[in-house]
């Protein structure tokens, strides 16, 4: 009767075991998908980041040849205004997505954390699982 009833802790224990590996897989191709995410929003930011310095660069151009072209006619120094606001504009617009991609990233390294204290936390429920199903066999053992 004990021998029966150990054996179905046995198997309750393997199948616990098998759970938790595939729970853990799962984890790990979240995982996975999550650190791609993250490379590919690092390099999102590094582009974007990279496309508002060159907009400044430009403005900066720009605000140097106003300075420095008093005689040029009034039409000239319109339309280079105008092109100041215009790419004014674009880097506002760069700015409020590198903030929404640094946002992003934040929220999948956080989850990335979680899941890897999950899988920290199913590799410790296997660990267990496996060790009492050790200590099982080895008593069944004894006993026959």
């Amino acid at each position: 009767k004990s021998e029966s009833r150990a054996a179905k802790l046995a198997e309750a224990l393997k199948r616990s075991i098998a759970e938790s590996e595939d729970k853990l897989h799962v984890l790990d191709d979240k995982i996975a998908k999550l650190m791609a995410n993250i490379r590919q929003l690092d390099d999102k930011l590094r582009a974007l980041q990279s496309e508002k310095a060159d907009k400044e660069d430009i403005i900066t151009g720009i605000e140097s040849q106003l300075r420095t072209s008093n005689s040029k006619a009034l039409t000239i120094r319109s339309e280079l205004a105008a092109r100041i606001e215009q790419l004014e504009t674009e880097t506002l617009a760069k700015d409020s997505q590198i903030s929404e991609a640094k946002v992003a990233l934040v929220q999948a390294r956080r989850e990335s954390e979680a899941l890897r204290g999950d899988a920290s936390a199913a590799i410790m429920d296997s660990k267990a699982a496996q060790e009492s199903l050790t200590s099982l066999q080895r008593q069944l053992k004894v006993r026959e």
